[in-house]
């Protein structure tokens, strides 16, 4: 018996898929699978998967399976490496946008380095924003839709039709960094976890430097403070 196993796939190992399948028999079988548990080989016209309620891991041609159109399209072990790797990390990038638009089941989506810098600033301090509210509201699930018979009064309607303000932000530029930058670095290491110690030292030997971009005016702040009392001069625009 394989051993049951489930890897980060981005998705809840509870969730379930049917596969309607013709054996070499001719049987028709309906086996249910734990829907993260479904895995592939390159090249292969095999799948397997973890099938219940012994959950025990088969392999299926895919050539027999009777619903594979209503199936989501199966990433390889590779792909998956890739996609557990960026969920690990907790922001997208271009490469795991490329799979998240082919595996949209296993990849789900993910905030961008600079939303996830806003999510963590007023997550740690209980705080909030509107540009955090936008985001949040962006990486929440939806709720249940209002009732449609609700009525529709001419104060809805011009509320809703009002365009919402656009959200301030500032830049964050470090103008100076004194004699030393050992502390600015680590700074910047714990900032930008994205950035490699390299490419941050390599930043800090050119001032003026663009070190933040379009964050929201509390958090800017925040930063030139910690920055400021790490022995660097710091400009907001």
């Amino acid at each position: 018996m394989a051993k049951t196993y489930f890897g980060f796939s981005g998705v809840d190992p509870r969730k379930e898929v049917q596969i309607e399948y013709l054996n070499f028999e001719k049987e028709r079988k309906t086996f249910t699978a734990c829907l993260g548990s479904l895995q592939k080989k390159k090249n292969s016209i095999h799948i397997s998967a973890i099938v219940l309620p012994k959950k025990i891991r088969i392999a299926l041609n895919t050539e027999r399976i009777l619903n594979s159109d209503t199936l989501p399209a199966i990433p390889t072990r590779r792909e998956r490496r890739k996609i557990a790797s960026q969920l690990r990390k907790g922001t997208t990038n271009p490469e795991y946008e490329k799979l998240r638009s082919h595996f949209p089941v296993f990849a789900p989506l993910l905030p961008t380095s600079q939303e996830k810098r806003v999510m963590t600033f007023h997550e740690n301090r209980g705080s909030t924003s509107p540009l955090f509210e936008q985001i949040k509201a962006k990486f929440t699930p939806p709720t249940e839709k209002e009732d449609s018979s609700a009525e529709i009064t001419e104060e809805t309607i011009v509320a809703e039709s009002k365009p919402e303000p656009e959200l301030a932000t500032m830049d964050v530029i470090i103008t100076d960094c004194g004699l030393s930058t050992h502390d600015a670095l680590k700074l910047l290491q714990e900032l930008k976890p994205d950035m490699s110690y390299y490419d941050i030292s390599t930043l800090l030997r050119d001032f003026p430097l663009m070190a933040f971009e379009n964050l929201p005016p509390e958090e800017a702040e925040a930063i030139k403070i910690r920055l400021e009392a790490a022995g660097c001069t710091v400009e907001l625009k």
